[in-house]
């Protein structure tokens, strides 16, 4: 009898260990470097204490995983001496799954996460004890696995890199315990998106920059100076995608009497490069000269955008985003005809803001995504559609995603509302 209450005794012992395993998994684990950096220059003790085993995390993980299977282990065990007598064999595999599935890892790791705080205070100081005691366990263990790990290397492949969202998402929680400024995460995630992202990604659409038209007259180019703003003037010939130079303003603004061959004659030769480059790669150029512009061109040829330093700087800090195009809640209202919107935009904002009722029977996400769930089939730009009661211009895609949409409502109900 005695020796029956020794074995549960034993038995609840080795599920301590495993559930202290998990609680302090759970916690320690949970806290990021700001918040472990906030315990170490802070006045609580335990908190500080957890602050310095993270330092080493490698060696406080290989205690835990020791403390686990050392647990769960001596349970499987104990709880086979205990039912070596039964005629159902397999409750002595269910039974210590059961325990270690719920007791030592389901509740200790769903409790810790919700407390971890708490939790790390509770459990620092006894597994401080159990990690400086496993201390030449641990080495021996890591010695060994190091030793195998080093004949089966080619079957290791290097870690990724966190991808763009996961960095930016990493700078969140610095700025939420006041390790850092409003302004400065608005630094830090937008320098984040800029080490990867390429040049048309931030680059302003040719037909929205304001141009002079060689084919048009000088009255048109004295109007066009009077409002403009800059030292740059883009000069196209006929359609916005031929730009044929760079007009100095200061050089024009200073003749008497201009004439389309003076105006040629201060023309710059104007900078092209393929729009996947990367934004870094151009930073350098850029920054010799404040104003400078630089043209996108695509794998036809065509200029579709123009990227200048001031662009940039405003991609980086995330304020007045030059490119409505890539914005996917764009929306912009052109009277009573229609709208210009991205075919990225959410479709719930679509209808709160166009005030059009649409029926997403297959649980589209977006605007673009509804419209080739419609038509079925693969949009250019320059068609034009026609999908209850909308007239839906395709102006620019990329990588089969719609981006640039015209729409004009052809039909209202008698409630104000657009249906389609």
């Amino acid at each position: 009898m005695i020796g029956f209450f020794a074995v549960i005794f034993l038995l609840v012992f080795c599920l301590g260990v495993h559930a202290l395993s998990s609680l302090c998994l759970a916690s320690f684990f949970s806290f990021s470097r700001a918040q472990l950096k906030l315990f170490h220059l802070g006045k609580d003790t335990r908190l500080a204490a957890v602050s310095n085993l993270m330092r080493d995390p490698e060696s406080v993980l290989v205690t835990v995983l020791l403390l686990g299977s050392m647990g769960g282990i001596l349970c499987q065990n104990l709880v086979s001496y205990l039912l070596r007598d039964s005629s159902y064999p397999w409750l002595r595999v269910a039974i210590p799954m059961f325990l270690s599935a719920v007791f030592t890892e389901i509740v200790p790791k769903v409790f810790a996460l919700e407390r971890s705080i708490s939790v790390a205070r509770s459990t620092v100081l006894l597994f401080l004890r159990i990690h400086q005691g496993l201390s030449y366990p641990r080495k021996i263990a890591v010695s060994i696995a190091n030793l195998l790990t080093a004949y089966f290397s080619f079957f290791i492949r290097d870690f990724s890199m966190p991808s763009l969202e996961e960095q930016i998402d990493a700078v969140d929680p610095s700025q939420d315990v006041n390790l850092i400024s409003q302004e400065e995460k608005n630094l830090l995630q937008g320098y984040l998106r800029l080490a990867r992202l390429q040049v048309r990604e931030v680059a302003r659409p040719t037909h929205e920059l304001t141009y002079f038209d060689l084919e048009t007259s000088l009255e048109n180019l004295r109007r066009v100076l009077a409002s403009f703003s800059g030292n740059e003037l883009p000069v196209i010939s006929g359609h916005p995608a031929n730009v044929v130079g760079i007009l100095n303003v200061q050089q024009a603004l200073s003749e008497n009497e201009l004439t389309l061959s003076q105006v040629r004659r201060f023309l710059e030769r104007p900078c092209f490069i393929p729009e996947t480059s990367s934004l870094i790669s151009i930073l350098n150029s850029l920054g010799k000269n404040y104003s400078k512009q630089i043209f996108l061109v695509n794998e036809f040829g065509g200029v579709n955008g123009v990227v200048s330093l001031p662009i940039i700087m405003r991609a980086i800090w995330g304020k007045a985003d030059p490119v409505p195009d890539h914005i996917p809640s764009f929306f912009k209202q052109i009277g009573d005809a229609g709208v210009i919107a991205s075919g990225r935009m959410d479709l719930e904002n679509f209808q709160r803001l166009s005030r059009i009722t649409i029926s997403a029977r297959c649980g589209q996400a977006t605007l673009g995504g509804w419209i080739v769930a419609q038509c079925r089939e693969l949009l250019l730009p320059g068609s034009v559609i026609e999908l209850d009661g909308l007239r839906i211009h395709i102006l620019s895609v990329e990588n089969c995603l719609l981006k640039h949409l015209y729409i004009q409502f052809l039909e209202r109900n008698s409630k104000g509302e657009r249906q389609c």
